[in-house]
């Protein structure tokens, strides 16, 4: 029987061990591809406006007393240094602060000065009463003295004027001499009143001021001591604020 001829073109239809091969292929490379998607990242690279926050989050910044910013001394994305000018804040509490701490270094260090001062008028006070003390005791002294003669010559002159008056009533003794001795009597008895008077007045003066002396003693201390603990609460005060 005779060999059938070959067609002159090829199959319609790949063989079949062709077709599985193929198929095995094609499962293959989609079984590598699904892994190679989940496993496997390949690097993107985009473009676009972003801002660098730090994974914990940014701190923000925070002023120790309220205000208003009045300046903004930096720029988005400008590179800043410790101690660089960020803002300026105008702040009525840090301004009565800054007030208040100028006011006590000045406290602190003028009161030292003012306390000598008036140490200084203390002392002069003192000196001054002393002096107006010895003055007194020195007057009252003289003038008892001088009223205990008075006294004697007013007892001599009374004497006298009663002798006197019995040598008028004898004929021994003048109406002028006895009139005389009469008007030293009453100079003497006027001088002593006078004296007595004045004494009574120094003694009233000794005895004011020797009040007054302790009352200007008493209001010195208490204003070196009222210095002294504002001068304390100054330093302390200012302590607190540096600290």
């Amino acid at each position: 029987m005779p060999e059938p001829t070959p067609p002159p073109f090829l199959e319609d239809e790949p063989p079949p061990w062709v077709a599985r091969g193929l198929a095995t292929s094609a499962l293959v490379v989609a079984a590598l591809a699904l892994v190679a998607s989940v496993a496997i990242r390949v690097p993107e690279t985009v473009t676009g406006r972003f801002m660098l926050v730090p994974a914990s989050g940014a701190d923000p910044l925070r002023a120790i007393y309220p205000g208003v910013i009045t300046r903004v001394a930096v720029r988005e994305a400008d590179e800043v240094r410790r101690g660089d000018t960020l803002f300026v804040l105008a702040s009525e509490a840090a301004f009565d602060r800054g007030a208040d701490g100028e006011s006590l270094a000045a406290t602190l260090s003028e009161g030292p000065i003012a306390r000598r001062d008036l140490a200084a008028q203390l002392e002069g006070v003192r000196k001054a009463d002393a002096s107006e003390r010895e003055r007194l005791v020195t007057r009252i002294r003289t003038l008892t003295t001088s009223i205990g003669a008075k006294r004697e010559q007013l007892s001599i002159a009374s004497d006298l004027a009663e002798r006197a008056r019995r040598g008028t009533a004898s004929g021994v003794t003048s109406e002028v001499d006895l009139s005389n001795l009469r008007m030293s009597v009453s100079r003497l008895e006027d001088e002593i009143v006078i004296a007595e008077g004045t004494l009574a007045d120094t003694r009233a003066a000794q005895t004011r001021l020797e009040f007054d002396a302790a009352v200007r003693d008493a209001d010195y201390r208490a204003r070196i001591r009222r210095l002294d603990l504002e001068t304390q609460q100054a330093g302390a005060r200012l302590a607190a604020q540096q600290a």
